[in-house]
């Protein structure tokens, strides 16, 4: 099985994930840039994607290229409509009918403001929300967001984010289910 992520950058949050996909199958992480300078000021590194390709600031005729060459890849995307490479990705898989999905934080639903994010993901989901094989939305207030937004109740699923321990993201061996 191939899967191809298309998010905003290489995230430490995601590098278990696909380090453990990649093991096994085939696996393109397409960011928009490789790492953002705000995150490497807060200490973050640049994770090891382990056996997952990547694909940096790929214009859009690489996009276009990306998905030609992935038609029967599980597309996952980060966010629908949060990132300019990753929604125009996104777009263009979803016209295509290739399978695709979508990881998503929950939105702040409080105030004018969330009333406007609560109308723009009402609208996503009318627009998409057919075209969306599962959304995996980060935590119980994720899943909440989107069903109350109208996505599928069988289509959204709790998700969260996988980091690594320090002894595994130096590529030490450890076991799955270690006794505490």
């Amino acid at each position: 099985m191939q899967f191809v992520f298309w998010q905003n950058m290489i995230s430490i949050h995601q590098s278990a994930l696909i380090k453990a996909l990649a093991r096994e199958h085939g696996v393109l992480l397409a960011v928009q840039t490789d790492f953002e300078g705000e995150r490497e000021s807060s200490g973050w590194t640049v994770p090891d994607m382990g056996n997952a390709r990547i694909l940096i600031s790929p214009d859009a005729r690489t996009v276009k290229e990306t998905l030609h060459a992935h038609p029967a890849a599980v597309h996952v995307f980060s966010g629908i409509s949060t990132y300019p490479m990753v929604y125009a990705a996104f777009k263009q898989a979803v016209r295509r009918g290739l399978k695709t999905m979508v990881y998503a934080e929950p939105y702040r639903r409080q105030g004018w403001r969330g009333l406007l994010r609560s109308v723009k993901y009402r609208f996503l989901r009318l627009r998409y929300g057919k075209k969306i094989a599962a959304l995996l939305a980060t935590g119980r207030l994720g899943v909440e967001c989107y069903r109350r937004a109208g996505f599928p109740a069988d289509s959204v699923f709790e998700w969260g984010y996988f980091t690594e321990s320090a002894a595994s993201a130096a590529g030490a061996e450890t076991p799955a289910m270690a006794p505490p």
